[in-house]
């Protein structure tokens, strides 16, 4: 992987978890049975705000975990009817209501 490449999309995600095995594309790559592909900041803002799940693989930094509250509150405020994130860091303070 390159050095561009590796500092844009450097965030490990899981595509989809009920679909075991991976294509083994570019930005693809497979871990314990499942398909998981690289992905910028800006992709998981645009997952979560068009209510898509979005689940971070558990062996990866803290850092490349973290969600800000903020991007919670974004896709409430917007009526998103599902939010679904698993194994997050969330940082910061929600404001339900």
């Amino acid at each position: 992987m390159n050095e561009a490449f590796t500092k844009e999309k450097g965030i490990l995600i899981v595509a989809n978890p009920y679909i075991k095995g991976g294509g083994g594309g570019f930005n693809e790559q497979v871990h314990d049975e499942y398909k998981y592909i690289y992905v910028s900041t800006k992709e998981i803002r645009k997952r979560i705000l068009n209510g898509e799940p979005v689940y971070f693989a558990t062996n990866q930094a803290d850092e490349k975990r973290m969600i800000d509250s903020t991007l919670i509150d974004e896709a409430i405020y917007k009526g998103v009817e599902r939010i679904y994130i698993e194994n997050a860091i969330i940082v910061g303070n929600l404001a339900f209501g």
